[in-house]
């Protein structure tokens, strides 16, 4: 399966397009995901683009779960928390359409409280054509997601190791207040 992202403006800066491998059946485990990446043209990675590999991967609760499986359990996590959601409508981003049961759509929004990379063996200074990686989740529970990502060349050798701290809540918390100018510049949206 092949799937390439669109190139998107970050900071000024034009991203090149990123395609990623993933395997033809199951994943490796139920909380595992690898992927091979590569650009699309003739760009390459180097040191400064393994930020962005450590944190560009499919989501394992959506590879992990199935979504109703996944809302379930987040539905029993927010009524213990007091936060029920009212309704399935709350379930879906306003600014799309409602999702049906097998949808593309994200259902769930995934903030990076922290993100740790460190870097193992350099990359050549002409670049990489190719890197894999290999996401873990060490811990699913009451709302939080700790990941391990480790990065590896075509030998197979180990170029970084990254560690992220994640939140798990429902889309509708990420897309309902980007138009929302109230918060101000620095408006959270947790």
């Amino acid at each position: 399966l092949s799937q390439g992202s669109k190139s998107s403006p970050i900071d000024g800066v034009l991203t090149p397009t990123v395609r990623t491998y993933l395997p033809r059946k199951n994943q490796v485990g139920p909380a595992m995901v690898d992927q091979w990446l590569c650009f699309e043209g003739t760009e390459r990675f180097t040191q400064e683009s393994l930020g962005y590999v450590a944190d560009m991967f499919p989501q394992i609760m959506e590879t992990a779960y199935g979504l109703e499986d996944l809302e379930r359990g987040m539905r029993k996590f927010h009524a213990d928390v007091g936060d029920t959601p009212r309704s399935e409508e709350s379930w879906t981003s306003p600014s799309f359409p409602k999702a049906p049961k097998q949808s593309h759509w994200a259902r769930f929004w995934y903030p990076t409280v922290v993100l740790n990379l460190d870097i193992k063996k350099p990359l050549p200074l002409e670049g990489a054509e190719w890197l894999f990686t290999r996401v873990r989740a060490k811990m699913i529970k009451n709302g939080r997601m700790d990941l391990e990502v480790i990065i590896l060349d075509e030998g197979g050798d180990i170029v970084a190791v990254s560690t992220h701290v994640t939140l798990i809540v429902g889309a509708e918390r990420n897309m309902s207040r980007s138009n929302d100018s109230s918060k101000g510049e620095h408006g959270s949206k947790l």
